[in-house]
C-alpha cells in the first residue's frame, strides 16, 4: 500500500428518535468506527448505536415476521419482539439490548455531539421531515507513531483473529466487513442481487416517473 488512511464516518439521521466468532481470547476492545486498512486487507467495520433500524422494522411488518430476540420496546416501555410498536409509540433498543444498552445508549450520544452538536443543528432545532448530519474523521498515522508501526500493528491483529479458533459451528473468523467487501466484488462482477420484494416496491416510483425498469441480468 502507497497510502494508508483511517476514515471514520459517524452521522445521526432526525427522523430516528438507532466478535461473536471467537472462542480464542485474543484482545480487549474499546470499539472503533471507520475503515482500518491493514497489510493485506481493509476491515469496514459499521457500527449501529441501536440494535437494528427503523427500515429492518418496516421490512419485517410487510413480511409477517418478528424480530429474533426482544429488540424493541412498546408504547409502555415493554420489551417486544413485535416490529409494529415502532409505528405506535415503540422504539428501538440501543445496541447491547436488555442486557447491555447503556453502551449502545452512551455510543448514541457520542454520535449525536460529534453530529447535531458540532454541526450546531438538529433535534434542539425541532427540524420537519428527513435530515441527517454527518461526521467525518481521517487520521495520518504519520502523525503519530508512524505508518510502518500502524501496519505492523494492525497487522499483527489482523492475522491473530483469522487464526482465532472459532466457536462450534462457525467455519472461520473473518474480519469486520470481509463478507461484505466480497459481496461488493461478486456485485461489480456479476450484478446486485437485489433482496426479494424490493423491485416490486420500486417499480410504482418508476411507472409515475416515467422510468424504465433494468432488466435482469
Amino acid at each position: 500500500m502507497t497510502n494508508l488512511r483511517i476514515d471514520g464516518l459517524t452521522d445521526s439521521k432526525f427522523a430516528a428518535a438507532d466478535l461473536r466468532h471467537f472462542a480464542t481470547a485474543l484482545f480487549r476492545s474499546v470499539g472503533l468506527d471507520g475503515d482500518k486498512p491493514d497489510v493485506t486487507a481493509d476491515v469496514l467495520v459499521d457500527i449501529s448505536a441501536s440494535i437494528t433500524t427503523n427500515n429492518m422494522g418496516a421490512r419485517l411488518v410487510r413480511e409477517g415476521r418478528r424480530f429474533p430476540a426482544p429488540w424493541a420496546l412498546d408504547a409502555a416501555g415493554s420489551p417486544t419482539d413485535d416490529p409494529g410498536v415502532l409505528t405506535a409509540g415503540g422504539s428501538i433498543l440501543p445496541a447491547g439490548g436488555l442486557d447491555h444498552g447503556h453502551k449502545g445508549y452512551g455510543w448514541a450520544l457520542i454520535v449525536e455531539a460529534l453530529t447535531q452538536g458540532l454541526a450546531g443543528f438538529g433535534r434542539a432545532d425541532g427540524p420537519n421531515g428527513w435530515g441527517a448530519c454527518a461526521f467525518v474523521q481521517v487520521t495520518d498515522p504519520a502523525a503519530f507513531g508512524g505508518r510502518e508501526a500502524f501496519l505492523r500493528q494492525t497487522g499483527w491483529l489482523a492475522e491473530a483473529c483469522r487464526r482465532a479458533a472459532p466457536r462450534p459451528g462457525v467455519e472461520r473468523v473473518r474480519l469486520p466487513g470481509e463478507q461484505a467487501l466480497a459481496r461488493k466484488r461478486a456485485a461489480l462482477a456479476h450484478g446486485v442481487v437485489m433482496y426479494p420484494g424490493i423491485m416490486d416496491v420500486l417499480r410504482p416510483f418508476a411507472d409515475r416517473f416515467g422510468i424504465q425498469m433494468p432488466t435482469a441480468l
